[in-house]
């Protein structure tokens, strides 16, 4: 497998790492994520991503060669420096409105235990906004369509599931930590971009 059909699998990994994080959150606070929902947070961030990065590939047609380049890197330098914030808490007042925790939180109000269909479907699409803007400003390296539908929603519900199961046993600070690495390894696409 060559470097131009790593990239894209290396970035969806990363983008589900704020997935991990919301399902690590709900582990930590003991709700149950049933299967169906499950699924619907899968397929809609699955097939949102997968859409961006086609057109994407459509997009980045359309634009001059040094914005070919520029568009991915300040995208994906954006996304990291907010990862970084959202990380430290350092940066931000406890229960901030724009961290992870805090949306968490937001979006489970009606039965504080279980994550119900329709606030499954609302933490989908928040989800999703990163994949969007990433995908529509790196485009698919040419992945087949069914590799790339297949990976993003197997991949996103691993990580919510994985998240989930870990939430029980560890402590918030890891949260943190996880928080912080996929937030360096995004920053470090993005200077991989500008090559």
């Amino acid at each position: 497998m060559n470097s131009s059909m790593i990239f894209p699998f290396l970035l969806i990994t990363l983008l589900c790492a704020d997935t991990f994080i919301f399902g690590f959150s709900y582990g930590l606070d003991r709700v149950k994520i049933p299967l169906s929902s499950l699924s619907l947070i899968s397929c809609i961030s699955g097939l949102t991503l997968t859409l961006s990065f086609l057109s994407g590939d459509w997009l980045l047609t359309l634009l001059p060669p040094f914005l070919k380049t520029c568009l991915p890197f300040a995208v994906l330098l954006l996304l990291s420096l907010y990862k970084i914030y959202d990380a430290l808490p350092a940066l931000h007042r406890p229960k901030g409105p724009l961290t992870s925790e805090a949306l968490s939180r937001k979006i489970n109000q009606k039965e504080a235990q279980l994550l119900s269909w329709n606030e499954a479907a609302l933490l989908a699409v928040t989800l999703s906004i990163d994949n969007i803007s990433v995908g529509l400003s790196i485009g698919t390296c040419h992945l087949p369509v069914f590799l790339l539908l297949s990976y993003s929603v197997l991949i996103h519900g691993a990580a919510i599931w994985g998240g989930w199961l870990l939430g029980h046993h560890l402590s918030r600070r890891c949260s943190h930590n996880l928080s912080i690495i996929s937030a360096l390894l995004l920053l470090a696409l993005a200077f991989a971009q500008l090559r």
